[in-house]
């Protein structure tokens, strides 16, 4: 005789909600979803479900473009910064056991660190994004191929106001320190710690750091999307033991949903300190509302109902992995193409709490109008960017003329960088950001004279617009400028 098993309501509410939402298929939304950014040659692995399990699981496109090699459900991805998440439960796991306090500074836990403000910079600054602090790799004289020691980080590290706490800045440096405390305390190594009592307790069994320079053979390569049918690699992050306070680990969409539903499952924090964390920007009266204790809410969303996670971008990765508390959905989405985050997350969290769907899926903006300016022609775009604009569907930003023209100098078509810019240049004439990336590809293609122009020329309008980082910046390409001149007399 078989034995009847009781299920309890909540659950089968839910197995019935992931099934069916206003009576459609909830399979047939995401699909259709799916099948849009398929058509916009994405490459993604998305699991979507609730914290008993992923009841929705794609994998679409290639993890190598060039050799067609399609992307699977474990493949492994770059993770960027939700590796944050990582870092500060194992923070406010050992502020739960009492070894540490979020007022505690880095004076009192590292003394043997030099840092400006020092005394002064929190735990509570450093997973906040408040301690004023930036990232290494915002020095003009950063080198992406170098590996850094936490002591060189630090050094390197512009620091963007003071006192702590004035405002918010999202700082990786901070997570770096972060990791050291946590090596400290725990007495071992960050990777171990972090799999000790992180990745072990959720069954992580694929997720690691980089132990030797470049990639597994089952990992995504890393693009960057110029138009609609061409890509350019990157392969330059990928250093030994890097970044891994700050997310440079190695993982797959599954071990990541398995992160979630540990975490609410409440198997990692108490619930009054996920609490805390998930509340954490409340204390500080003019932080950006999205940042807590290494999470963020995803904006888009956040109106309507809080959702909570973190996204990674980097060199040729987009990685989300989110969560809304009071059901229990999760979303993991992992791509190894930049700039992909958000939309595809946003869109699915729209279907599974029944919430409209503010745009809808398209090609990422700089694509769009690499592609508008590639069916008109460069001529075109000079006489009436409003018109190529339109047609683009695309905001006349400098933001996203200045991710265009990046865009393009990745793929080395200068001379189409150069007519984004000399738009840009019209329609935002005192743009240091434009100027200091006219000055790059007046360089790369060695007219020297006009990249030394372009480089002063911003250092002004840097000043102007209280922007001294990119003043530093231009001050190291102008003495690089006349040293590569100089060594070749």
């Amino acid at each position: 005789m078989r034995k009847l098993v009781k299920v309890p309501l909540l659950v089968f509410i839910l197995a019935v909600n992931t099934i069916s939402t206003n009576g459609q298929d909830i399979t047939s939304k995401l699909d259709s979803i799916v099948t849009c950014y398929e058509t916009y040659k994405w490459n993604f692995v998305l699991l979507a479900g609730t914290k008993e399990g992923p009841f929705y699981k794609k994998a679409i496109g290639f993890r190598n473009v060039e050799e067609k090699v399609p992307m699977e459900l474990n493949t492994l991805f770059k993770t960027e910064s939700v590796g944050k998440m990582f870092t500060a439960v194992r923070i406010l796991q050992l502020v739960e056991k009492g070894k540490l306090k979020l007022t505690e500074t880095i004076s009192q836990l590292l003394p043997n660190l030099t840092l400006a403000n020092a005394d002064s910079i929190t735990i509570h600054h450093l997973l906040n994004h408040t301690s004023g602090l930036s990232s290494h790799w915002e020095h003009p004289n950063y080198d992406p191929t170098k590996l850094y020691s936490l002591e060189e980080k630090i050094e390197n590290t512009p620091i963007r106001f003071s006192p702590p706490g004035l405002r918010t800045y999202y700082s990786n440096t901070a997570y770096f320190i972060l990791a050291a405390i946590i090596e400290k305390i725990d007495k071992m190594p960050f990777h171990q710690a972090i799999e000790n009592y992180i990745f072990k307790p959720a069954g992580m069994l694929h997720t690691t750091y980089f132990k030797t320079r470049g990639l597994p053979s089952d990992a995504a390569l890393p693009y960057y999307q110029v138009s609609s049918t061409e890509f350019v690699r990157d392969d330059t992050s990928f250093l030994a033991n890097s970044d891994m306070g700050a997310g440079g680990w190695l993982s797959n969409a599954g071990d990541l949903y398995q992160f979630l539903q540990t975490y609410l499952k409440g198997r990692y924090l108490s619930k009054k300190m996920m609490q805390v964390q998930q509340s954490a920007n409340r204390t500080m009266a003019d932080s950006i509302p999205g940042f807590r204790y290494g999470m963020m809410i995803l904006q888009s969303l956040s109106k309507a109902v809080p959702v909570y996670g973190h996204n990674g971008g980097g060199r040729g990765y987009s990685v989300d992995m989110f969560f809304e508390p009071a059901t229990g959905y999760i979303v993991v989405m992992c791509s190894n193409m930049w700039g992909t985050g958000y939309q595809i997350t946003s869109q699915v969290f729209s279907q599974l709490l029944n919430k409209p769907i503010t745009a809808k899926p398209q090609a990422q903006v700089t694509v769009r109008l690499v592609d508008a300016i590639r069916k008109k022609g460069t001529d075109a775009f000079i006489q009436n960017p409003e018109e190529i604009f339109e047609q683009a569907a695309v905001p006349k930003t400098e933001f996203v003329l200045l991710r265009t023209a990046e865009s393009l100098i990745r793929l080395n078509d200068l001379s189409t960088a150069e007519v984004v810019l000399q738009v840009g240049h019209q329609l935002f004439p005192n743009s240091p950001d434009l100027l200091i990336t006219n000055g790059n590809v007046a360089k790369k293609q060695g007219r020297t004279a006009v990249a030394a122009f372009y480089y002063i020329t911003t250092k002004k309008f840097a000043a102007e617009k209280k922007a001294p980082h990119l003043v530093e910046e231009a001050d190291a390409l102008l003495k690089e400028l006349y040293k590569d001149r100089l060594s070749t007399k």
